[in-house]
């Protein structure tokens, strides 16, 4: 069904379990997003040798809908956006990246939204760029039901989470 099903997220029944689940999907998205970075380097280096660093960089970023932070990788992506947005479209091709991708979005949707629910109005302002980035990327983002089998964030930061190890680990 997709993020945008009409099912609802319970996001968190109580301050314990709302600081549990920020906490889980924050570790999600660290471990998603290192684990991309490994799968999306491996993926690129025997094609573009000492250059893959900088390509899954700058696809990295593009895909979480985020900018640089370093001085290389503001050159990189200056130089070679049309590059980076190329072979961002393709990681759709490749099933396990796909769904780590999705899960990513699902996770960081989650994160923000409950960083706005804390009042943090720009983290909520996010959610739809990255819900057009996923859409542009043909990218599905699953929701909490899909994901966890149950319709609360806090579970499906739970089963983020295990997804993450996994998917990092290598497995």
């Amino acid at each position: 069904m997709g993020w945008f099903s009409k099912r609802t997220t319970t996001v968190a029944s109580s301050p314990k379990h709302f600081k549990a689940t920020s906490e889980a999907l924050l570790h999600s998205i660290t471990g998603l997003r290192t684990g991309l970075s490994i799968r999306v380097h491996q993926l690129y280096s025997p094609q573009y040798g000492d250059e893959a660093r900088f390509l899954c960089a700058g696809i990295l970023n593009y895909v979480t809908a985020s900018t640089p932070t370093n001085e290389a990788g503001k050159r990189y992506m200056s130089e070679k956006p049309a590059l980076v947005k190329t072979e961002a479209a393709k990681l759709h091709l490749a099933p396990e990246i796909r769904k780590a991708l999705s899960y990513l979005y699902t996770a960081e949707i989650l994160y923000l939204t409950m960083a706005g629910l804390s009042g943090n109005k720009l983290a909520q302002a996010q959610i739809p760029r990255l819900t057009e980035r996923a859409s542009e990327l043909n990218i599905v983002i699953p929701d909490a039901q899909e994901i966890s089998g149950k319709g609360d964030a806090y579970s499906c930061a739970q089963a983020i989470a295990a997804y993450a190890i996994e998917f990092t680990a290598g497995r």
